[in-house]
């Protein structure tokens, strides 16, 4: 019998963390199976009931800091996680810090000469402020002009 791996996520398909996580495995990873568990409570619930040792399970749980009912959840969701051999949780916040800390980003997105470079360069600027404070925990000045004009 051959193991599958599956990576299980909160978000509902055709939301932007299921879209992105789909896109990500397709290139990099494309026999892992995506799986939405439709919210975080629902996840706890199926990584609780997993009974399958053969098969590997890679859980994504968006960690809200702010939400009591979050941390509660992620709380359970370690518990159970830890009594199972074949479960790895993600350190992570969530998708959209690793999309910050994805640095070649705006180079990715836009072409050298695209005109949304210069449109949008002061969100740009603080996003590379952003992700600078993010890396080595110093906070930068943050007194800056952004145009949100785009």
């Amino acid at each position: 019998m051959s193991s599958k791996t599956f990576l299980w996520i909160e978000d509902r398909k055709g939301k932007a963390s299921y879209i992105f996580w789909e896109n990500f495995l397709k290139q990099l990873c494309p026999e892992v199976e995506l799986e939405s568990k439709k919210n975080n409570s629902e996840l706890v619930k199926a990584v609780k009931n997993i009974n399958d040792p053969h098969n590997r399970y890679v859980i994504v749980f968006d960690n809200s800091f702010d939400n009591l009912q979050s941390t509660m959840e992620h709380k359970l969701l370690k518990q159970y996680a830890d009594k199972k051999e074949n479960i790895v949780l993600l350190d992570m916040i969530c998708f959209e810090y690793i999309l910050l800390e994805f640095r070649k980003l705006i180079d990715w997105i836009y072409a050298p000469e695209d005109e949304f470079r210069e449109k949008r360069s002061g969100v740009i600027s603080a996003r590379e402020k952003l992700i600078h404070s993010i890396g080595t925990g110093k906070m930068m000045d943050w007194r800056w002009q952004i145009d949100y004009n785009f």
